[in-house]
């Protein structure tokens, strides 16, 4: 098993403990760079492959350090706390090491696939004693792909369970790779409707449905995951067109993830705009409805993912 243990990766968080991202413990590792711009993207830090300074400014103590430690004179007096223009800054983390009160902080940073495996096994003892293990995520992480691919090749080497979680948004041949290096796939489909998935995404969902139609066919554990929106997608029609699919595909899992909006102060933080600002509660009751019409097909559904 061959592998660049100095192959370096940007990523931007890494979660543990998690229960919602494959079987058993697992420790979720973040990919920063996404092809696609999902308007309901919940880690819109994940979106560009570069780190980035996220600034919170409900914390901040307006003391001016931050302002004092730029020389890319990056950071200005706005209308009511600080402002970072992003087209001057270097990205020296000056500020972001000076601030006092944390509202500054930066997502992503570099680390070697080697550095990555070191944080990974800090937590063995769980993934084993509950048939966890490794989950990329992102972003995505067919974006970091030769870094993914390495990565997970060194998770296989320790023994390590390894699941991702795409979009399926890329090249066949690197999706390919990428999947005999796995023990659980899960993939994540934005919307089967066309337009639906350009307007929302702003990519076409044709490489990603026809790449999970040849997932399908290799033989690993694929989970596919849709995300129900209130007011976009919850719609007799939209339900009509994923149990087609399903069958088409011949699955086996199904996920429905239910809308949430626990992302939207990072957009604020990043100085973008949350354009699905409104978005109602998702009524239980479509889920519980959906998932029993799946189920008739013979197809293991699970609501949450």
């Amino acid at each position: 098993m061959v592998f660049d243990n100095n192959r370096r990766g940007i990523i931007f968080n890494i979660q543990r403990f998690s229960i919602h991202d494959g079987p058993g413990i697992r420790s979720v590792l973040f990919l920063k760079g996404c092809p696609l711009t999902c308007k309901w993207c919940s880690n819109p830090e994940s979106q560009k492959k570069n780190p980035e300074i996220m600034f919170k400014s409900e914390i901040c103590i307006n003391c001016s350090i931050c302002k004092n430690a730029c020389g890319d004179n990056a950071i200005i007096n706005g209308s009511n706390k600080y402002k970072i223009i992003k087209e001057r800054c270097s990205l020296c983390l000056k500020c972001v090491e000076q601030c006092p009160s944390k509202a500054l902080q930066v997502a992503g940073k570099y680390l070697t696939v080697s550095q990555t495996i070191k944080e990974l096994l800090k937590d063995e003892i769980f993934y084993s004693r509950s048939g966890g293990g490794i989950t990329l995520s992102g972003g995505e992480p067919l974006y970091q792909w030769e870094f993914s691919l390495d990565l997970l090749k060194a998770c296989k080497k320790e023994g390590l369970n390894t699941a991702i979680e795409t979009s399926g948004f890329g090249k066949w041949h690197v999706l390919e790779k990428i999947i005999g290096e796995l023990d659980y796939l899960l993939y994540d489909i934005k919307s089967i409707d066309r337009k639906m998935h350009i307007k929302y995404t702003s990519v076409d969902n044709k490489v990603i449905l026809d790449n999970a139609q040849k997932a399908s066919k290799t033989g690993v554990n694929m989970i596919l995951r849709f995300l129900i929106i209130p007011g976009i997608n919850d719609t007799a029609e939209y339900k009509k067109q994923v149990i087609e699919f399903l069958r088409n595909i011949n699955a086996k899992e199904a996920h429905l993830l239910a809308y949430h909006g626990l992302g939207v102060s990072k957009y604020k933080s990043l100085g973008m705009e949350y354009e699905l600002s409104g978005i109602k509660e998702m009524d239980g009751k479509f889920l519980l409805n959906f998932k029993s019409e799946i189920e008739a097909n013979n197809i293991t559904v699970k609501i949450g993912g």
